[in-house]
């Protein structure tokens, strides 16, 4: 009669339903790890930004350093945002999922690029795989800003 078992559809079933847990699984830790890489990636670009213009512009205006990025730690909506003069220019909100590790202090940069007596890492953590971070670290010498999994 050429028809398929009940035995048989359902092994096909439970393969399907396994095949497409793992898929599904796999896709959501790709998608937190781009958005944790894409969250990191524009820290350091706005991290960059301040740095050129705090060296253009000898750091000061008014006697207040130019420009200051403030973390934002909210359980919902986190992120950074950075200032000149008191007003806000720049302002990232994270996605839901990532968080800054700890409460990270106000950062400013000196006219050489590097930031007032150092400034400790910046960890950025993924709040569903806590394993998945980026670091950055600003160099205290030269100011260098980079990226690290560690």
């Amino acid at each position: 009669f050429g028809g398929f078992t009940l035995v048989e559809m359902l092994v096909s079933l439970v393969i399907i339903g396994v095949v497409s847990t793992v898929a599904v699984i796999g896709i959501r830790s790709t998608q937190a790890s781009r958005d944790l890489a894409a969250a990191a990636a524009r820290l350091e670009q706005d991290l960059r930004w301040m740095q050129q213009v705090s060296i253009n512009g000898n750091g000061v205006i008014d006697g207040q350093p130019l420009p200051r990025l403030v973390f934002n730690n909210a359980a919902v909506g986190g992120g950074w945002f950075i200032t000149v003069n008191g007003k806000v220019v720049r302002d990232y909100k994270f996605n839901a999922n990532i968080r800054t590790s700890g409460n990270p202090q106000p950062l400013t940069f000196q006219t050489d690029g590097r930031p007032p007596g150092g400034y400790p890492a910046i960890v950025l953590q993924n709040t569903k795989d806590v394993k998945m971070i980026k670091k950055l670290v600003i160099e205290p010498m030269t100011g260098r800003v980079r990226i690290t999994d560690r």
